[in-house]
Parts: structure tokens; C-alpha cells; sequence
């Protein structure tokens, strides 16, 4: 009988062990797509930092279109993960999804206060 208690404890260690190294690859597989998120979005708002507020004389119409695009492009990919639908408000995401559909609209609307067409359309 100790042999058999021992032979199925041991089985149960490796099903165990199994279990652990599969969740704890799915854990990693996770956590660097979620740094990956965070440094797309810590780009986008370095990129945008103070766009619209008037502060800055020419905002987001000053920036280069590559690097709007490539913004808009971090930003879509962020946005296609689940946590970004469940942290963000509707009129967010709203605000978000127009950029990232047209973000040629932050260039230039004819106003010099800083507003983007972006912003207007919202």
C-alpha cells in the first residue's frame, strides 16, 4: 500500500507541477504584453503631451505626420487588447477611436487655439 500512496503522490507532484509551469507561462506571456501596452501608451502621451491646451503655440499641429501615425498605430494596438475596453469610458474610447481611424484630422482645422479637428469632432 506505501507504494501505491507513493507512486500516486508523486504522480500528483507532476500533474502539479505541470500546472504550474503552463500557468506561469501564460503569466509572462501576459505580463510583457502588458508592459508593451504601457509603453505604447507612455509614448502616445509623450508624444501628445499638452495637445489642445493652448499652452504650447503650435500643439499637436507641429508634429511631425510620422509621428502621428505612428502614435495612431500604438494606439490601435493597444486598443485591441481586452483591458483597454474595460479601463476606458465610452467617451473615451469614442475619442480614441476617432483618432486612431483618422488621425490625419490633428493636422491643421483652420483654428490657431490649439484645437484639433479631432477635438472638434467630439
Amino acid at each position: 500500500q506505501l507504494k501505491k500512496d507513493i507512486a500516486a503522490n508523486l504522480a500528483s507532484q507532476q500533474e502539479a507541477t505541470e500546472i504550474r509551469d503552463k500557468e506561469h507561462e501564460e503569466f509572462d506571456a501576459g505580463k510583457s504584453e502588458n508592459e508593451q501596452c504601457v509603453g505604447a501608451l507612455e509614448s502616445a502621451i509623450a508624444v501628445l503631451t499638452g495637445a489642445g491646451s493652448g499652452k504650447k503655440k503650435a500643439g499637436l499641429l507641429a508634429l511631425s505626420e510620422a509621428k502621428v501615425l505612428s502614435v495612431a498605430e500604438d494606439v490601435r494596438w493597444v486598443m485591441q487588447k481586452p483591458i483597454a475596453w474595460k479601463s476606458t469610458s465610452p467617451a473615451d474610447m469614442s475619442m480614441i477611436r476617432n483618432f486612431v481611424e483618422h488621425p490625419e484630422a490633428l493636422k491643421g482645422t483652420g483654428r490657431n487655439d490649439g484645437t484639433s479637428a479631432l477635438q472638434l469632432r467630439n
